[in-house]
């Protein structure tokens, strides 16, 4: 997995920034933050901004980089606990993989489905 996984977090900002989103927010958990610190909100937001930007683009509304972005950001909401925040990026992971036309035509030799399907 760290073959193909890891240098595509490093090579697209999109998969990165979320990369940094999740590392923040386990961070903040594993400080017993009750709330994102200032340094998760700021990465939260910069990942959510280019997300946003990638699904409003028809040519990147449903690449690997938006979808795994999503998946990280989805993680980051798991961990935190906030439940009511995990519906929309389920959703939206489940329309990005319809229109890509399913599981199999996802990236990275079957990397990105395998995660999706753990």
């Amino acid at each position: 997995m760290r073959r193909k996984w890891v240098p595509y977090q490093v090579q697209n900002r999109q998969a990165f920034m979320s990369t940094l989103c999740f590392s923040s927010a386990h961070l903040d958990v594993m400080r017993e933050e009750e709330k994102d610190s200032m340094v998760t909100a700021a990465v939260r937001a910069e990942a959510t901004h280019l997300i946003q930007s990638s699904l409003s683009d028809p040519q990147r509304c449903c690449d690997d980089s938006t979808i795994i972005a999503t998946v990280h950001l989805l993680a980051a909401e798991f961990m935190k606990g906030e439940d009511h925040a995990l519906m929309p990026h389920e959703h939206g992971l489940k329309k990005m993989v319809a229109m890509r036309g399913g599981l199999d035509k996802l990236g990275l030799d079957g990397q990105i489905a395998a995660i999706l399907t753990v």
